[in-house]
C-alpha cells in the first residue's frame, strides 16, 4: 500500500510541475552551456533514458533498468520507478512524455547541462537555448522540455 501511496503522490507532483511549466520561464542560460562538460548523473540519465528513446520512448524503460531503476509500477499509461536508494526515479508514458528526477544539487551548472543534452540531441545551436520551457523538434516531433529545480531536479519533456 505504500508504494502507491508514493506512486501517487509522484504523479501529483509531476501533474502540478507541468501545470507550472507554462507559467514560469527561467533567467538566461547564457552561452556558458555550450562549453559545460556534461557530469550530473540525472542529466546523463535524462540523455540515455528520455533523449536517446524519443520521439516514442519505447526502450526508455529497459535503459532505466541499465541505470538501477526496477520495481516500475504502471498507472494508467505512465509507468513510475525509482533506485533502491531513491537517488534517481524516471517516469515514462510512452509517445508522451518522459521524466527523470533526482535529489537537490549544489552545482550551479546542471541548468547548462541540461540545456547542452538538448541541443546536442535536436541538433540546434546551444546557445539559443535561453530560458525554460523551451520547445525542441527531435527526429519530427515537437517536445517542450522544462527544468525544475524546487525539492529536487526534475528534467521533464512533454510531447506537443
Amino acid at each position: 500500500m505504500r508504494l502507491a501511496s508514493a506512486s501517487s503522490r509522484s504523479l501529483i507532483w509531476l501533474a502540478a510541475a507541468l501545470a507550472l511549466a507554462g507559467c514560469q520561464t527561467s533567467p538566461d542560460i547564457g552561452t556558458n552551456a555550450a562549453s559545460v562538460e556534461v557530469t550530473d548523473a540525472g542529466v546523463l540519465a535524462f540523455r540515455d533514458v528520455c533523449l536517446g528513446t524519443a520521439p516514442g520512448f519505447a526502450d526508455a524503460q529497459r535503459r532505466a533498468s541499465s541505470l538501477g531503476v526496477t520495481k516500475f509500477s504502471e498507472l494508467g499509461t505512465s509507468r513510475t520507478g525509482m533506485t533502491a536508494d531513491k537517488s534517481l526515479g524516471v517516469q515514462i508514458d510512452p509517445d508522451r512524455k518522459c521524466v527523470v528526477t533526482t535529489y537537490s544539487r549544489t552545482d550551479a551548472n546542471v541548468r547548462a547541462q541540461f540545456a547542452k543534452v538538448i541541443g546536442e540531441a535536436a541538433g540546434q545551436p546551444v546557445t539559443g537555448i535561453r530560458t525554460f520551457p523551451y520547445v525542441a523538434t527531435l527526429h519530427g516531433a515537437n517536445f517542450i522540455f522544462q527544468h525544475d529545480r524546487r525539492g529536487g531536479e526534475a528534467y521533464v519533456m512533454l510531447r506537443r
